[in-house]
Parts: C-alpha cells; sequence; structure tokens
C-alpha cells in the first residue's frame, strides 16, 4: 500500500498483520510512514515498512508508547545517514525488528 501522507497515531491503536510480511506500507515521496503522538498507545506486529524520504525518524516517529513486534523496515536511502525509527517516547521491541539496507 503506498501512503500519500503520515499515518498519524492520535489515540490508542493496535495493529495486527498476519505474520508471513504479506502486508507493506510504502512511504516513498512522504517524510515517514507512522507519527506516534504523545500520550497515545501504539502496537504495530507484523508488517513491512518502506520507510519515507525524511532524515530522522523516516519509519516512525514516536513521541508516546510503542511496542513494536516482527517488523521489517526496509531503507531506500542506502545507507546509515539517516534513522528509521527516531524515539521520543517509550519503545519496546518484542521478537525481531529487521532494518534492511539495500
Amino acid at each position: 500500500m503506498l501512503v500519500t501522507q503520515t499515518l498519524n497515531i492520535d489515540k490508542d491503536l493496535s495493529i495486527l498483520a498476519k505474520k508471513d510480511f504479506s502486508i507493506s506500507i510504502n512511504g516513498a515521496g512522504i517524510e515517514r510512514v507512522f507519527d506516534v503522538f504523545a500520550n497515545q498507545n501504539a502496537s504495530i506486529e507484523g508488517l513491512i515498512l518502506i520507510e519515507g524520504n525524511g532524515t530522522t525518524g523516516t519509519a516512525i516517529l514516536n513521541q508516546g508508547s510503542l511496542k513494536l513486534k516482527n517488523l521489517q523496515i526496509t531503507s531506500l536511502a542506502g545507507g546509515l545517514s539517516t534513522s528509521q525509527i527516531l524515539n521520543e517516547g517509550s519503545l519496546v521491541i518484542d521478537g525481531n525488528v529487521l532494518i534492511k539496507h539495500p
């Protein structure tokens, strides 16, 4: 799924996808894929995120409380000069979170 704007998480939310990584969200052309607002609880599981084109938090900016489980982030930048996850809140990683660079 190609998104045309950042997906703002401004209320408590859980996103649970199948464990076979069959759902991807492509943030090419936008700054980042997800923005978790302050004082919100979010859980994201089983997705492939294709990062946006910003310079910090190109996949996720977290200012709330976020749990990531079995997630794959694909970097389009080709280098390590950007951050895929910018955490300014509480972050828990359960299972695997794989960041792939070309």
